[in-house]
């Protein structure tokens, strides 16, 4: 078997230039993670850079090339860090350090992090700066400030002043003031060939002690506190037994948040004794130990309890309870009164003063006595019902001053009676349709007082099925039922006298090809009501012969076409009274007619004169010559006429003392004919239900 290996020269030549590539590509690999280790800590540091670049450029420019030294502290005071400063690379605390800056003339700019005299700067940045202790924005006692001035030399006047005060004198180099104890503006110059000028504010100072304005006690044993700082405010109280300031972080401090110049109003619940009340402010000042006190004193105070009139029992004649300091009064529960029968607890009186109700709440501020009373129950009753034709349902509507406990009814007035316990509704069933109940409810109150009302209820009547029928052989009958067919009815219908069917609509068609009857049915359960209907298909008509009639009041004569009406009526004739009257007539001859022969009278007191009437001549004068020398005689007779009394008529003939009047008319003449009774239509000589 020919078996093929490497040899160890060939394994070695491979060792010896993997070796070389590896001396030539490490040096690369390890400068890479060290500038990236480098760039990572640098972004890391980004806001202590950007700070000492805003520095720089606020007071002298970041065009200027050259290596900037910038003290951290410098970068804090003046207000662009927060201390403690770490390095986000090592967590190390480099407040102390400083940032090496080094500007390019290309302008790009480097940072470092450097111990201080490890940087050499060839370009200075001349500010004047202020080193405070402690620094930050906690409220403090008092504050220490230095003032870091630029070493210019003698050249250079170096002075400070406090709000706006005067200026006083300093020294370059670290100049340390005396210790701020209250709230201040502090400016620095360096005058010399030119101003250099700053100034900062030294804030949050509180060397003044709050004050408690007033301690008094509050409702429910509480201990007010009105206190003031008008400085940093109040931040917490204190309270003990015993008048000894405590310690400022003592772990009985409770917190509270008032604002500079407002007061407080705390509130603190304690059991009664004597206090000591202690505020402190955001400083940590503390109030004094003068006129801080407060005592709470507790009452206690008792009622009694009597029955009073148709009370049964009580079940308590007496409770305490105690008035918390601050308090004018406690509360007590008011006992349970039991009442006699037939009455209720009408609670519990002061006097002839209502105070509450039993299990109440009452509240007392001195020793009193109570007395329980009792009152008749009163109960409101009434009913309301709802029918139907087979069913009453009754609603009680009752209340007492007690409740009601039991609900009675009856449906005969009061005869037999239902227990219808608590249950305010009972429904009769299996009625009577449309008749008359009355329905009595009878309530018993928990006091157990009764009480009866009555009230009549008319159950409804069944409607009775209708009948309407359409066409004529075959004749078809609808029936019409009242509404609830299949649901509160049951329907059905009977064709002569064959198989029921039941109905479940409102309407139902029988159809006929003969006469027959149907019969119509709806029952409730209870009752039923039927009513039938006759199909008749039609009937012989009514022959009516020929007839010739006379209006009325007139006498017919005659038959067929020869038939006449008359007709005589008769009315009162005028009635006319005798008369007679007297007259004179004269005339007279001429002497020379033979008026000695008495011819002259024969033409005196003529009757023709006076138609109908009699003419009498009464007497006569005539000379028997002629008077002498006168040619004609003047005759004159005394005459009378008369008449008898008569009746006459206007129209018609006198009848005796009537007027008779004839009449005729025209007969009214009626063809031979067929007739139907109603309901029914004429067809030929038939007649057919419409």
């Amino acid at each position: 078997m020919n078996k093929k290996g490497f040899t160890l020269a060939e394994i070695l030549g491979v060792i010896v230039v993997i070796s070389l590539l590896l001396l030539l590509i490490m040096p690369t690999i390890i400068n890479k993670i060290a500038e990236n280790s480098d760039k990572a800590g640098n972004a890391g540091n980004s806001l202590i850079f950007d700070a000492s670049d805003n520095y720089i450029d606020e007071n002298n420019g970041l065009d200027s090339e050259g290596v900037y030294c910038i003290p951290i502290r410098d970068l804090i005071s003046d207000g662009k860090l927060v201390e403690p400063v770490v390095d986000v690379e090592t967590g190390e605390d480099i407040s102390d350090k400083t940032v090496r800056v080094t500007i390019e003339k290309n302008g790009n700019i480097t940072h470092e992090i450097v111990d201080e005299d490890e940087c050499d700067p060839t370009s200075i940045i001349y500010k004047i700066n202020f080193i405070i202790n402690p620094s930050g924005n906690k409220w403090v006692h008092e504050r220490r400030v230095i003032i870091s001035y630029p070493k210019l030399g003698n050249s250079y006047t170096y002075q400070y002043q406090i709000d706006d005060g005067e200026w006083k004198d300093a020294k370059e180099g670290n100049y340390e003031l005396e210790p701020f104890r209250q709230i201040s503006t502090l400016r620095a110059r360096a005058i010399g060939d030119s101003i250099i000028t700053n100034e900062t504010d030294i804030i949050n100072i509180d060397n003044e002690i709050p004050k408690i304005n007033s301690l008094s006690v509050a409702s429910n044993s509480r201990i007010q506190i009105k206190a003031i700082d008008n400085v940093s405010g109040i931040v917490g109280y204190y309270i003990s037994e015993k008048n000894k300031i405590p310690d400022e972080n003592d772990d009985n401090w409770v917190k509270v948040d008032v604002k500079a110049g407002e007061e407080s109003d705390i509130k603190v619940s304690k059991n009664q004794g004597t206090y000591y009340v202690f505020v402190k402010d955001r400083a940590g000042n503390i109030s004094e130990n003068k006129n801080n006190s407060i005592t709470l004193t507790n009452r206690k105070v008792t009622a009694k309890f009597v029955k009073g009139e148709n009370v049964t029992s009580i079940d308590s004649t007496s409770k305490s309870c105690t008035i918390l300091a601050g308090n004018t009064s406690c509360n007590i529960t008011l006992p349970n009164i039991v009442a006699s029968k037939e009455h209720v607890s009408d609670g519990w009186y002061n006097g002839t003063t209502k105070v509450g109700k039993a299990k109440e709440k009452y509240a007392i501020s001195e020793d009193v006595t109570l007395t329980g009373r009792a009152i008749e129950d009163v109960i409101t009753l009434s009913i309301s019902t709802t029918v139907t034709t087979n069913s009453i349902t009754a609603i009680g509507n009752a209340t007492a001053l007690s409740d009601i406990v039991k609900y009675e009814f009856s449906v005969d007035g009061g005869k037999t009676w239902i227990d219808n316990k608590d249950d305010k509704i009972h429904k009769f069933t299996k009625l009577t349709q449309g008749t008359t109940y009355n329905i009595t409810l009878r309530v018993t109150s928990e006091s157990g007082k009764q009480a009866t009302t009555t009230k009549a209820a008319t159950t409804k009547t069944i409607p009775l099925p209708t009948f309407t029928e359409s066409g004529r052989k075959p004749k078809v009958v609808t029936i019409t039922y009242p509404d609830g067919c299949g649901d509160t009815y049951k329907c059905w219908y009977q064709k002569d006298n064959g198989q029921e069917v039941e109905v479940t609509s409102k309407t139902a068609k029988v159809s006929f090809t003969n006469d027959g009857t149907v019969i119509a049915k709806v029952s409730d359960g209870t009752n039923s009501v039927s009513s039938s209907y006759n199909v008749i298909l039609y009937i012989n008509a009514t022959y009516h012969a020929e007839t010739w009639t006379c209006p009325s009041g007139y006498t017919k004569s005659g038959s067929g076409s020869s038939t006449r009406c008359s007709k005589t009526t008769y009315t009162s004739a005028t009635y006319h009274a005798a008369q007679s009257i007297s007259y004179t007539v004269t005339g007279g001859c001429n002497c020379t007619d033979g008026h000695n022969n008495g011819s002259c009278t024969n033409y005196v007191c003529n009757a023709s004169s006076y138609p109908g009437w009699t003419v009498t001549k009464l007497s006569e004068y005539c000379p028997t010559a002629c008077p002498s020398g006168s040619s004609y005689v003047t005759c004159r007779n005394q005459c009378r006429r008369t008449k008898a009394a008569y009746y006459s008529c206007s129209s018609g003939t006198l009848v005796g003392s009537r007027c008779r009047h004839n009449y005729s008319a025209t007969p009214t003449h009626t063809p031979a004919h067929y007739t139907c009774p109603s309901g029914y239509t004429l067809t030929g000589n038939r007649c057919y239900p419409v």
